[in-house]
């Protein structure tokens, strides 16, 4: 926006222009209602334009006009008035106002036109003081020419002359700029030839050939002369340097000269030579040598310092390649041959036993190699006495790079940003000596977490003694095996504070050689809470595991393949196993009979996908080979972090035989299930006048019925389910009434609020209108399932707040070290700091992994179409995509488009040059295949089981391994079939009921 002063003595017109000026949001008007008032003004701030009235009291907008062009020349200036006339015009235009406009005819249009006229003033003025700002700068720039520099134009009249122009000839630019005498006053250099600027414009191919070694360069012309007469006789090597001047069209409209003093670059070149002739004196005195190698001959020449190094008069290649120790002949035949063929640079330290005496001594060879000609040309030196002070005053210098006060100034800023980490940011090195000590530890970090008195300046010293003594031996084992093989630091333990508190923490870092130092970077964070939940959950899952351990109930948890994890000992005696090892990785299938095991499979693939099963009978062969008719009953669970299916299973035998004799009396039947540890009740229905049920009645009742329900039998024998149970309505009529009306057996799993339990009921009809229940009391299991699934709950919300604190702290961490770069970037700082950077990236990384792997398993698996998420997808415009899944929808972990995103990004990252990708899929005796490949340059043989492995790859990560984690919920695989060099080809094998029509 521009400032604009507005004089005029009519207020209603100052109004007016007032507001239609400022409307467009260009101009901010300030107004005047005289010309006295407007030069106040003038003097005390600035404008970019003015507005003027002409006839006004006092002063008219004419006179005003010539006093702004005497103090402010280049102020735009427009005159605005009602009083025409030629005479006033002229006038107007003769005193440089910038134009002249008339108020007369619609005033909304003149506002707009004097909007316009103000804006163009403006700008122009811009652009000449744009124009003006350049030729000055211009000058200036040619005038700070550190050598003589002069230009002329295409009439050969000097227009620039700079002061060492001044300096060399003694003519100052005032007396020659504007004329042609420039080729007089080049005289003085005994400069007799045409000069090179005429050359430039005038192309003289004969004058040109009276300067020697005279380049031409496209349009520009370079020499070299001696003059004996410049600088009043003193005489000097010039160089002389000549081009044209081009307009904006390209047109030459002038040349430009120099003439650059090259005396000291002549004598500079006059001492190498010299140099090179000392050096050759110099070589044996300091006890150089150096050596040249001929690629094309084969032959190797040394000087007689080298020989003298070596011991030995005459080196050839053969001899040279000797006389190092065998542990340093491979890396100097390796350098040698990556600076010929690669480039590199060869700078190297190494021992010798000496040809003639076969004493040790530490050489330190460079070379470089002159491509143009094949040879390799290098120096040795003996550094055997003096390595040793080299190493000391390299540290020195070190030391000495930065002041104390930088050092302390920079050492509280990356303080104050690593205060904002969640933990303990550190770094230490070890030297070959064994000496360790600390770099770096951020000092808030330290006394909060650990209570870390600094007066005490052996930091890791103090920090051993406190870890707790019996983790301490394991913690200076893996610091010490991370140091000897230089791989990534990771420790978790338990520390005892000053104060007496024990906390637990975890310890990262990663080595890196630095010099001779092994320096390690890394962070302390305290995990006291994640351990505490660790421990709650896995004292939940123990308190699950002895519950089931001691249940009457027969329980396995097996995994989605059938293997048996855990079996109780009811379990145990019910399958005829000598113990629990002996069922340890058995698959439960060996123990299914023939003609169970296609309904158990089936079965046990549904209990995986999270349909809680109904009781199913099945036929059991013991490990004696004993056929035992059995019923079980699952759930899908979380076990070990792996999801597996729990199974309740027990024994039906007695029950069947006492279906095959309905005719039995009660009594008899007590005998059977008298020594039963389940409940079991015998009732009849009873029937209203329309044949349909409205209660039952207790016939008879085991032992166990009493003890579990804690009822005698004479409180309920004969007496209906109201007054037996105390209940307004019967208990599960609907299914008592179904059973003894049909016959068929039902098995079920209830909450009762009358007894305050959880019940396992299996109901069956020894005769018309009779029932019998045996019943369980499988509260101790609910309980224990219940428990494990909050500690879950718990422990993932902890997991996800701690993480989003700590990618909090640590993004903020990683800009602040970027500012800090910025800021700062003094060369003793950027190794701390990029190593900080690595550090914080690094953990950053593992965090986020640590989400992907929770999110795993988390919710249930469900029924999803992999056309749908596959379209959903972004395919690259140069990729075709195939499709051909026939419509088959696969129960899966809601995680499964991460599967495809990663076979897709695999594809594209590793596929080189993908144009094409299918997705099919096929029927298999096993079940249904989806087929992903891709027309790329597939995958090596040798990587082929290598790719699913955590981490592979040049992009880290969870990638394959990720995908096949998800698969596997539910009993997935995926495997890579193609053929190296005609693309990649993963195969993933669905189980039977897994997949069903979409």
């Amino acid at each position: 926006m521009f400032s604009v002063l507005y004089i005029d003595d009519d207020p209603a017109i100052l109004d007016l222009g007032k507001i239609t000026l400022e409307m467009s949001g260009n101009l901010r008007i300030d107004t005047a209602a005289s010309v006295g008032e407007a030069l106040g003004k003038v003097n005390r701030q600035k404008y970019d334009g003015i507005i003027s009235d002409y006839e006004m009291p006092g002063v008219n907008g004419i006179d005003f006009l010539r006093h702004i062009r005497l103090h402010h020349r280049d102020l735009p200036f427009i005159l605005f008035t009602r009083k025409g006339g030629e005479e006033i015009a002229i006038d107007a235009i003769n005193s440089d106002a910038d134009f002249y406009l008339r108020k007369s005819g619609d005033q909304t249009t003149r506002f707009v036109e004097l909007e316009q006229k103000i804006l163009t003033a403006i700008d122009r003025k811009r652009i000449r003081d744009n124009i003006r700002e350049s030729r000055q700068q211009m000058e200036d720039l040619v005038d700070s020419l550190p050598y003589a520099t002069f230009a002329i134009n295409h009439e050969n009249k000097v227009i620039s002359w700079n002061r060492m122009m001044e300096t060399m000839t003694g003519v100052p630019p005032e007396a020659i700029i504007g004329t042609g005498k420039y080729r007089d006053t080049l005289l003085v250099l005994d400069e007799k030839r045409t000069p090179l600027v005429d050359l430039v414009l005038n192309n003289d191919k004969t004058s040109e050939n009276a300067y020697p070694n005279l380049v031409r360069n496209e349009d520009r012309l370079v020499s070299e002369i001696y003059s004996p007469t410049v600088y009043g006789g003193k005489g000097a090597f010039l160089s002389l340097m000549a081009s044209p001047i081009y307009d904006s069209g390209g047109r030459v409209t002038g040349a430009i000269g120099s003439i650059r003093d090259i005396t000291p670059q002549k004598i500079a070149e006059s001492a190498l030579r010299e140099s090179e002739a000392r050096f050759q004196r110099a070589e044996t005195i300091a006890h150089l040598g150096h050596w040249q190698l001929d690629l094309v001959s084969g032959i190797m020449t040394s000087s007689e310092g080298a020989g003298a190094i070596y011991g030995m008069k005459d080196l050839t290649i053969s001899t040279a390649q000797k006389i190092p120790l065998p542990e340093y002949r491979q890396v100097l035949d390796g350098a040698l041959q990556s600076l010929i063929t690669e480039g590199k640079p060869y700078d190297l330290e190494y021992k010798i036993r000496r040809a003639n005496d076969w004493a040790p001594r530490d050489i330190h060879s460079v070379a470089a190699y002159d491509a143009e000609h094949r040879i390799v040309f290098g120096v040795i030196q003996d550094i055997t006495d003096r390595k040793q002070f080299e190493l000391k005053l390299q540290a020195t210098n070190e030391q000495l790079s930065a002041t104390q006060d930088e050092l302390r100034d920079r050492w509280q800023k990356i303080e104050e940003i690593t205060a904002g980490v969640p933990g303990i940011v550190y770094q230490y090195y070890v030297r070959p000596n064994g000496e360790k000590g600390a770099y770096y530890i951020n000092e808030r970090a330290g006394e909060i977490i650990l209570g870390f008195d600094y007066s005490d300046k052996d930091f890791f010293r103090w920090f051993t003694l406190h870890v707790h003594p019996d983790d301490r031996n394991r913690f200076l084992e893996s610091i010490d095996d991370s140091q000897k093989k230089v791989v990534p630091w990771f420790f978790e333990g338990r520390f005892v504070k000053p104060s007496g508190e024990t906390i637990w923490f975890c310890g990262r870092g990663n080595p890196a050689a630095h010099r001779d130092e092994l320096v390690c970077t890394g962070v302390f964070l305290d995990i006291t809470e994640k351990k505490t939940t660790e421990i709650t959950l896995r004292e939940s899952e123990e308190k699950f595991l002895s519950l089931a351990e001691h249940s009457p109930e027969s329980i396995l948890i097996i995994d989605v393949q059938g293997t048996i994890l855990f079996a109780n000992n009811a379990a145990v005696q019910i399958i005829g196993a000598h113990d629990r090892a002996a069922l340890a990785d058995r698959n439960l299938m060996e123990f299914i009979a023939q003609e169970s095991r296609e309904d158990a499979a089936r079965d046990f693939t549904q209990l995986s996908m999270g349909h809680d099963a109904c009781p199913v009978p099945l036929s059991v062969i013991s490990a004696q080979g004993k056929k035992i008719q059995m019923e079980r009953i699952g759930k899908a669970l979380v076990y070990e972090g792996k999801t597996a299916n729990l199974l309740s299973v027990r024994s039906i035998t007695d029950r069947e035989r006492l279906e095959d004799a309905p005719q039995e009396g009660g009594e008899q039947i007590l005998l059977h299930f008298n020594n039963l540890d389940a409940g079991w009740a015998l009732h009849e229905i009873i029937l209203n006048a329309d044949k349909t049920a409205s209660d039952y009645r207790v016939l008879a009742v085991n032992d166990s019925f009493e003890q579990q329900l804690g009822i005698s039998r004479t409180a309920v024998i004969g007496k209906t389910s109201r007054e037996a149970y105390n209940t307004k309505e019967p208990l599960y009529l609907d299914i008592f009434a179904q059973v003894a009306d049909s016959g068929e057996p039902e098995t079920f799993e209830t909450c009762s609020s009358t007894f305050q339990k959880h019940f396992r009921i299996s109901v069956y009809s020894p005769r018309k209108n009779q029932f019998a229940t045996v019943f369980y009391d499988i509260t101790d299991r609910k309980q224990a399932e219940e428990a494990l699934r909050q500690a879950n709950i718990q422990l993932n919300l902890l997991t996800s707040i701690t993480r989003h604190d700590i990618l909090n702290k640590v993004s903020t961490l990683i800009g602040y070290l970027g500012i800090l770069r910025m800021k700062f970037p003094n060369p003793a700082l950027t190794d701390y700091i990029s190593k900080l950077e690595d550090t914080a990236v690094a953990i950053q990384c593992l965090i986020t992994d640590t989400q992907t792997c929770q999110n795993l398993g988390l919710r249930a698996p469900q029924w999803q179409d992999p056309d749908k998420l596959i379209r959903h997808l972004h395919f690259p415009e140069t990729v075709a995509l195939t499709l051909d899944l026939q419509g088959a929808e696969i129960y899966a972990d809601p995680m499964l488009e991460k599967v495809f995103f990663n076979l897709l990004d695999n594809s594209i990252r590793h596929g080189r040059q993908v144009t094409g990708i299918r997705v099919s899929s096929r029927r298999s005796n096993e079940g249904l295949v989806v087929v992903w490949e891709d027309n790329g340059a597939g995958i090596p043989i040798e990587e082929k089981d290598k790719i699913f492995e955590k981490g592979y790859g040049k992009n880290t990560g969870l990638g394959l391994f990720l995908c096949r984690e998800i698969l596997a919920i539910t009993g997935m695989t995926m495997r890579e079939t193609g053929e190296p060099g005609k693309g990649a080809r993963f195969e993933i094998m669905i189980p039977k009921g897994a997949y069903r029509p979409s």
